[in-house]
């Protein structure tokens, strides 16, 4: 039964028929270009084509289907210029992006289109490319949705607003797809949540009960195409706990903020440098030039650096509490929150047992000689050998401007753009006019179901 509440949620998110009419418009435009080329078929997949795409969510997935018997080169040269061939009469806005091979994505208006070229296979052949299978995706769904679209346009509109929608790898959440899969499964929005609401770490749901493959994942959904492959593989153990809390809060006290999202409040330097002085913690930001790439490339990228960094300096004994990246048009940083980003010179070094002979007598010999960096010792703290050196990095901008920064597992990318120049501020000389959005949610940081208990106090 749909409560009073989700009905004037779909009022607000189900498309009206005249954005749908452009939409459509626009698609069969470029269809009928790449069938008249006589080089591939053309064929509607995503959202849109199964009807479960929300107001406002102006995305269009074309795909471009070539016979089996093309080979993988010619498939991606061969694709790509006619991609550019049949989008050259609607927009010069378009460049290449790369999944498991290269496909142009466009942009007409407010419209984003996606051509990716991919096997025109019959149902049961082998896949040649991991795209192949969307075709008999977007079959499988539009031959089961009908009655369930509603459903499914809430719980994709609640993902959205909890943060928990989209299978990239700086999400780590739901895919469109997996949302239709799982309301296909459970057959009602509620009963969805009613099951989240007690999912446990693997919990497996196959529809057709034909899973061939054994999967390790936090989540697994066993694609009805494919029993081989879990369709919640990128669902991380945190998303999947995110939307569990909010399936199990929104059973007992249903709202609009789940389907609402709220902007920040705005952020200043003042109030983050009252922040600071609260936690008693330091912030670092590390700022870059943005390399000049797509957010697909430059992320990943990012989270890579961001962890490494992260690694460097605690291995140098700088205790991180939490820390973040982000990104705009122009730049990209790194955030740091220290709990400890100053050290005393002094450093300990324990060496080996006195009963492992060969190993401790050459600890012995090696700081015996090696005096000039060594405060005390050798000397003997129960059975083992102990030297007090001169510790290299004392500070976390010390070591952020050492050698040994360039010298961890950067992105490529990121790796070129710290080359070329970076700079360093702490405290609240950190704070970013352009990135006070991000500067906030870092350190308001709370799980979805606490945002929007917030919202819900505020609006009382």
């Amino acid at each position: 039964m749909r409560t009073d509440l989700e009905i004037e949620v779909l009022e607000s998110i189900r498309p009206g028929p005249v954005e749908a009419r452009r939409l459509q418009d626009i698609s069969d435009l470029l269809i009928a270009k790449i069938n008249d080329s006589g080089i591939a078929l053309g064929l509607l997949v995503g959202s849109f084509s199964r009807g479960t795409w929300i107001r406002g969510q102006h995305d269009l997935d074309i795909f471009l289907l070539f016979p089996p018997d093309t080979n993988r080169e010619d498939l991606e040269e061969k694709g790509l210029k006619l991609a550019r061939y049949v989008i050259a009469d609607f927009t010069d806005e378009y460049y290449e992006k790369y999944a498991e091979h290269p496909y142009l994505h466009a942009r007409i208006g407010d419209i984003k289109i996606d051509l990716v070229p991919c096997y025109n296979l019959k149902p049961g052949s082998p896949l040649i490319s991991a795209v192949d299978r969307t075709p008999f995706h977007t079959k499988y769904v539009k031959e089961r949705v009908d009655s369930l679209t509603d459903d499914i346009l809430l719980l994709k509109q609640m993902m959205k607003v909890i943060g928990t929608y989209g299978s990239d790898q700086l999400t780590g959440g739901f895919s469109g797809y997996l949302c239709e899969i799982l309301v296909i499964y459970y057959n009602e929005f509620h009963s969805l949540l009613e099951a989240a609401s007690h999912w446990k770490y693997g919990t497996l749901v196959d529809k057709e009960k034909h899973k061939s493959k054994s999967f390790s994942d936090p989540l697994i959904v066993i694609d009805p195409v494919d029993p081989k492959r879990n369709v919640a593989s990128a669902v991380t153990i945190e998303k999947m706990s995110e939307f569990i809390e909010a399936a199990r809060a929104y059973l007992v006290m249903p709202s609009r903020n789940f389907f609402i999202k709220f902007p920040n409040p705005k952020f200043s330097c003042s109030e983050l440098k009252l922040i600071l002085n609260e936690r008693g913690t330091e912030l670092y930001i590390i700022r870059i030039k943005r390399p000049a790439l797509i957010d697909e490339i430059i992320g990943p990228q990012m989270k890579r650096s961001t962890n490494a960094i992260t690694v460097l300096l605690q291995e140098h004994e700088f205790v991180v509490n939490r820390s973040a990246f982000a990104m705009n048009n122009d730049e990209c940083i790194f955030i740091f929150e220290m709990m400890i980003d100053n050290l005393p010179a002094v450093r300990r070094h324990s060496g080996p047992s006195i009963f492992i002979e060969k190993n401790s007598l050459e600890f012995f010999r090696k700081y015996r000689k090696e005096r000039e960096n060594v405060f005390s010792g050798p000397f003997i703290d129960g059975e083992n050998y102990i030297v007090e050196v001169k510790r290299k990095f004392c500070t976390v901008s010390e070591l952020i401007h050492s050698e040994k920064f360039l010298q961890i597992r950067h992105g490529k990318q990121i790796r070129n753009a710290i080359s070329e120049g970076f700079s360093l501020t702490s405290s609240a000389k950190s704070f970013i006019p352009e990135f006070s959005d991000e500067l906030y949610s870092f350190f308001h940081r709370s799980s979805p179901l606490l945002k929007i208990e917030q919202e819900d106090k505020e609006k009382k």
